[in-house]
């Protein structure tokens, strides 16, 4: 759900566990990237990835494509493959 114009708010679910998460998404991320798509469809693939790599309790309660990027350095590649 969009909270603003580079804000959306997430609910995730996993088995039993849930969380609520924002994550900012610059204007420009798609442009950068290179890819055709929508903040939205940029913020799914972020936390599907995020999920495929730690636990949802773990995803914190804002995050940033930058944060994500400083964890795991393949991010924006994985993100680049998924949305083009």
């Amino acid at each position: 759900m969009r909270l603003d114009a580079d804000r959306f708010g997430v609910h995730v679910r996993e088995g039993n566990e849930e969380v609520d998460v924002e994550m900012q998404v610059p204007p420009d991320l798609a442009d950068e990237l290179g890819v055709d798509a929508e903040p939205d469809e940029l913020v799914r693939e972020s936390v599907a990835f995020l999920l495929e790599r730690e636990p949802v309790t773990a995803i914190p309660g804002l995050i940033t494509p930058d944060a994500i990027s400083r964890s795991y350095e393949d991010y924006y590649d994985e993100i680049y493959d998924v949305a083009r």
